[in-house]
Order: structure tokens, then sequence, then C-alpha cells
């Protein structure tokens, strides 16, 4: 029992095993050193804002229009009834 607490201790105190593959902190590159970007970000789409609003106010309008159209005929043919 001696041998195996010796064993267990002479493990304990021992240094791990150096890698000669693992980089050093020279080797390493720095995210400091690599180039700026270029350029501008990717188009998303999201310039359309003008059109979509153009594109309402358009069917706005002639939702207004045809309501407008549909009421003044609407009138004409109960002033014609009234009258006739």
């Amino acid at each position: 029992m001696d041998a195996l607490v010796m064993r267990l201790s002479d493990t304990a105190t021992s240094q791990p095993p150096t890698s000669s593959a693992a980089p050093t902190p020279e080797q390493t590159t720095s995210s400091a050193s690599s180039p700026a970007p270029t350029g501008s970000l990717a188009q998303t789409g999201a310039d359309a804002t003008g059109w979509l609003l153009a594109g309402a106010g358009v069917l706005i309008a002639a939702g207004g229009g045809a309501l407008f159209a549909v009421r003044r005929r609407r009138n004409a043919v109960e002033d014609d009834q009234t009258t006739g």
C-alpha cells in the first residue's frame, strides 16, 4: 500500500508534459494587425419606405375618389326618383 501512495504522490508533483507544437504568444496573430474592412454594408431593402408610403397614398386617394363618385351617383339617382 505504501508503494501505491508513493506513486500517487509522485504523479501529483510531476509537471505535465509540454508540447512543442503549441503556439507561443509571439506566434499567435492579433486582431489589431488585421486590415480594417472597406466598403459599405449590404443593402437590406429598407430604402423602399418612400415607395411604400407613396403607394399607400395613391391607394387612399383612389379609395376616396371611388367613395366620392358612388355617393354623388347615389344622390343623383335619389334626386331623379323624388322629382320624377
